[in-house]
């Protein structure tokens, strides 16, 4: 779960941190969030992207 989303522009933002094994080649990862209300039902959106720069 993401923290709880922020306006932005036209959108909404929210950001996460994770945490990645020593061995996982970061430039190989892409991340999937799917969109869908609290209680479930029926998938809204979906979108893909390239894990960001490592902070």
């Amino acid at each position: 779960m993401l923290p709880e989303p922020k306006a932005e522009g036209s959108g909404f933002t929210t950001e996460a941190r994770l945490k990645l094994e020593p061995g996982w080649r970061r430039e190989r990862l892409r991340v999937v969030v799917a969109l869908q209300k609290p209680w479930g039902g029926r998938v809204e959106g979906l979108a893909t992207t390239a894990l960001g720069a490592k902070r």
